[in-house]
């Protein structure tokens, strides 16, 4: 059946420069242009019904407050942004087309007028990073309220003003198993062939920030784990590490379908055998390599300058 998802030819018509725009599927963070803060899952309240609000970006354990899975939903180009913590949808609540309407997170809704709610145009303003995201009953933005800067400032729908306070950024934050193959060919295109998925085709991978990479690692205390020849070498370095990611992943998500990128790379080096943990840079364009004896970050043309060369690796 063909859902009744409006047209763009409505009440509340944006400028020529913002046009629909095809999103990949994936786990997002929402960035408003005019504050710089986030949307985010109050509290991280797993409850339908949760209200949503703005904050400043995470960086620890409660990044998951604030990703979002933006998916295609139907033909006529609408999309469902889900909380990947809760499994719940960003809602306008009851539609409500008039300014600052609230926005929360509600269970699924499949069928009848309230489906709208949780169906959103994205669309590009041409020339610029930034996209509108437009409810489909409403015809109303997503902001963040008067384009307030303090974290709990709640996000809303209004009628659209042409104010930076209803543009968003999407920061893709996850890469398909096709897309992280693609960068390691570019580096070491035999490498492919040796590689190691454990998952299926469909499964994502989230790239963890740094700093929560760091707080993880420190757990491990790898850093002050000497070397026992025959005992625990290089292997079981990049083995614990990778093992205390996916085992931190597994305890706070509580949905499937993501994975978090860590991986390892066994290999000889201008000194012997070697291994690596590696996952890709902020812009999750290349590749960064790290070592857990000694908790140093390297480059593609770092592991040259050592003479590695990579034998196969694990995703």
């Amino acid at each position: 059946m063909q859902t009744n998802v409006p047209t763009k030819n409505h009440a509340n018509p944006q400028p020529a420069s913002v046009q629909p725009r095809w999103i990949p599927m994936g786990l997002y963070v929402l960035v408003n242009k005019m504050t710089g803060t986030i949307v985010d899952l109050d509290a991280g309240c797993t409850q339908s019904g949760a209200p949503c609000v703005g904050w400043s970006r995470n960086f620890n354990q409660y990044i998951d407050h604030q990703l979002w899975v933006i998916t295609r939903n139907n033909v006529q180009g609408s999309y469902r942004i889900m909380s990947y913590r809760a499994g719940t949808y960003l809602d306008l609540i009851s539609g409500k087309p008039g300014p600052k309407s609230q926005v929360a997170a509600y269970n699924y809704v499949g069928n009848g007028d309230s489906h709208l709610n949780q169906e959103w145009w994205i669309s590009s303003a041409f020339g610029t990073k930034y996209y509108t995201i437009e409810c489909a009953r409403s015809q109303t933005l997503l902001e963040i309220a008067n384009g307030k800067i303090i974290n709990g400032t709640p996000v809303t729908c209004s009628p659209p003003n042409h104010q930076d306070h209803q543009l968003w950024e999407l920061q893709r934050v996850s890469r398909t198993q096709h897309e992280i193959q693609d960068i390691i060919k570019s580096w070491k295109p035999a490498l492919v062939g040796h590689l190691v998925q454990p998952f299926a085709d469909d499964v994502q991978y989230l790239i963890l920030p740094s700093k929560l990479r760091g707080a993880i690692y420190d757990e491990t205390n790898l850093f002050h784990q000497a070397v026992r020849k025959g005992t625990f070498d290089y292997g079981d370095f990049v083995i614990k590490a990778k093992d205390a990611v996916k085992t931190w992943a597994r305890d706070r998500f509580r949905l499937d379908g993501y994975s978090v990128l860590f991986g390892i790379v066994y290999g000889n080096a201008s000194k012997g055998p070697k291994a690596y943990n590696w996952y890709l840079s902020p812009e999750t364009l290349s590749l960064v390599f790290f070592d857990p004896q000694t908790n140093k970050e390297y480059t593609k043309t770092d592991l040259h300058g050592f003479g590695f060369e990579p034998t196969f690796a694990v995703l």
